[in-house]
């Protein structure tokens, strides 16, 4: 279980790196279209993100069992 969650918390840090660099990209780029595509993998990594973080909650919790099973 610890390989999980240390490897989603690599993944995180990947993303929030990706989410980082579109960003500063964007602000440096002079055309609209190429701004806005910066902006779409700044957001498609902050989704991933949030995604990645769920399932780290998700692996950190202890499993609970049905008692009716």
């Amino acid at each position: 279980m610890r390989l999980v969650i240390r490897t989603l918390n690599q993944a995180i840090l990947t993303q929030q790196r990706i989410h980082d660099e579109a960003l500063q990209q964007a602000g440096s780029a002079q055309f609209a279209h190429v701004r806005m595509a910066f902006h779409d993998v700044a957001e498609a990594a902050m989704l991933a993100i949030l995604h990645l973080q769920n399932r780290l909650l998700a692996a950190s919790r202890p499993l609970s069992h049905d008692r009716r099973e």
